[in-house]
């Protein structure tokens, strides 16, 4: 069984196994024990995952992309592609391993735990492949930006990138709106650059909870 305990003070000197910083002699640091495995070190700051720990490729797998994925990823346009590129991957790994049981083991305990993770998987994909970066704007622009928000953007979308579709231009003007010199037209500087900075953070916010709503669905013991 893997645990993972908090050490007070080192007796000798550590280097961490993920961020590779030396933990001097008399320092605090994490030890994670694998059943057939070296341990694993690592500082108090990088600390140390249950998944990580573990000796099933799966655990660890579905587990950093839980935990990593905005890092890994990032939280723009098609981010979640890539997320279920890799769920893709990983659910084509698991089919094959149960099509390749005997017929006894697949209607066993072993076999339906690995059917579980299978239908969490579909499940996370089936709403990753069907987000699409304009109807997040939309949503965005509809329920969150008041009339007059609204307004200005549909001006500006008509007099600066007219035929243009949402997911194109509003990541271009934001870009142009947030980046604006001051010796640039003050109301480009102030009411625009709030203004997108504030649509920009909204997407954001709505990706992020898109993508966390599809990945609950993974089944991660």
């Amino acid at each position: 069984m893997a645990v993972i305990t908090r050490i007070a003070k080192s007796r000798k000197l550590f280097v961490c196994q993920k961020c590779h910083a030396e933990i001097p002699v008399g320092q605090p640091y994490v030890r994670g024990k694998r059943n057939y495995a070296k341990d694993i070190i690592r500082c108090t700051s990088c600390g140390l995952k249950p998944y990580e720990v573990s000796t099933s490729e799966y655990i660890q797998t579905v587990g950093r992309i839980k935990d990593c994925w905005q890092e890994d990823y990032g939280t723009g346009d098609g981010s979640w592609q890539q997320i279920a590129d890799e769920l893709d991957t990983l659910r084509d790994e698991l089919q094959e391993r149960l099509d390749n049981m005997p017929d006894s083991l697949q209607e066993g305990p072993v076999g339906e735990h690995l059917q579980e993770r299978i239908d969490g998987l579909e499940a996370a994909l089936d709403v990753l492949n069907e987000l699409e970066y304009s109807d997040i704007i939309s949503s965005v622009i509809e329920d969150e930006l008041d009339d007059e928000d609204q307004e200005t953007l549909e001006r500006i979308k008509d007099e600066h990138y007219s035929g243009s579709d949402y997911d194109t231009w509003l990541d271009e003007f934001a870009k142009a709106a947030m980046d604006a010199h001051p010796e640039e037209s003050q109301k480009w500087a102030n009411d625009h650059a709030v203004l997108a900075s504030n649509l920009m953070e909204h997407i954001e916010e709505y990706i992020i909870e898109d993508v966390e709503g599809a990945l609950e669905n993974i089944e991660d013991e």
